[in-house]
């Protein structure tokens, strides 16, 4: 007797838009709040590479700008809410990507491709590969019976 395939055809269809849709959403979410807070924003746009951005250039004591960007030292002490003896384990690993990212040919190109293109790759990599462990677990709880 031939049964239809089409449970197997919406697992799979359910993983896929499941799997799809955590990895726009937060890129989707990113966009959301961005464009919300521009629509409210009030200080003075900042240009770099021709482009303007939403952050100021001036300094802000509770909030990061273009300063932070430019002066970490002023952002540290004036942003930093965690512990600062965490800094010299932490500033090795943040100024030598940013030394990484000086290096190259195209710091902007660079950095969209680590920042935003690999890293939130990863995530999205291991979480995709926790998930299906995760639904292995089930399965297999399903079809054993388990004795205490």
């Amino acid at each position: 007797m031939n049964f239809p395939s089409y449970p197997i055809k919406f697992f799979i269809m359910k993983k896929l838009f499941r799997n799809t849709g955590l990895l726009l959403f937060p890129f989707l979410l990113m966009i959301l709040i961005n464009e919300s807070v521009r629509i409210f924003s009030k200080t003075n746009s900042y240009h770099i590479h021709g482009i303007k951005t939403m952050n100021s250039s001036q300094p802000i004591e509770n909030k990061c700008t273009w300063v932070c960007h430019n002066n970490t030292r002023y952002c540290k002490t004036n942003h930093v809410k965690f512990n600062h003896k965490y800094f010299s384990k932490t500033d090795p690993l943040y100024f030598g990507m940013i030394h990484f990212l000086d290096t190259r040919d195209s710091y902007v190109l660079m950095n969209v491709f680590i920042l935003v293109i690999l890293i939130p790759f990863f995530i999205w990599y291991f979480l995709m590969k926790s998930m299906n462990i995760q639904d292995q677990i089930v399965d297999i709880k399903k079809n054993k019976s388990w004795k205490s």
